[in-house]
């Protein structure tokens, strides 16, 4: 026998709590037991019952979390350290392309190898540090603990090294052209 996806009525009105200290009364969902899977497409008529707007919802923190990853207030202050570590190995292999005399093509592909490298080991770091913290700084609030991490972290360190591995040659490809159309001096402006 299958398992109905649709939760239960009983599990539903388990969920839903009123904020009792402001006095509201709980909010309980009208199932129609005989068509439990229904659409607002079938919905043609004007409803006429008032609306509430939601301030805060546990509900849409989550929904939140699983849809737009970074929403947490820390969220931008780990995307700039994962650019500034990603960027420590890209002038790594400036400075090593300048000093030797390397090619654009031996320069991308150091670029890109020492950035996925920095980016990918720094980030395991700091994700090994923050993730078990509470919120805003960390996910432990939401059940991140310790003993997750090594599961979680190969998972994060294949975003990172993803995430570097397309953008540092896209970024390099960016900057020829434009260096090309501006005629501006760079390292490697030559097309």
């Amino acid at each position: 026998p299958k398992s109905n996806p649709v939760p239960k009525l009983d599990d539903l009105l388990a969920a839903i709590q009123p904020d009792e200290a402001h006095g509201e009364p709980p909010l309980l969902p009208i199932l129609n037991r005989y068509k439990p899977l229904a659409s607002t497409a079938d919905v043609d008529f004007r409803t006429t019952r008032a609306t509430a707007a939601t301030e805060r919802s546990h509900l849409n923190s989550v929904v939140l979390e699983l849809v737009k990853p970074g929403a947490i207030p820390a969220g931008p202050l780990y995307n700039f350290a994962a650019i500034v570590a990603m960027f420590v190995g890209i002038l790594a292999a400036q400075r090593v392309a300048k000093r030797r005399g390397w090619g654009v093509g031996t320069l991308i592909a150091a670029s890109t190898s020492l950035g996925v490298l920095t980016r990918t080991s720094i980030m395991t770091v700091v994700n090994a540090i923050i993730l078990p913290l509470p919120y805003p700084i960390g996910f432990g609030t939401f059940g991140v603990t310790v003993s997750q991490l090594p599961a979680l972290l190969p998972l994060i360190g294949l975003f990172n090294f993803t995430v570097a591995l397309y953008t540092i040659p896209l970024a390099h490809s960016m900057q020829r052209a434009i260096a090309a159309r501006y005629r501006l001096n760079t390292l490697h402006s030559s097309p």
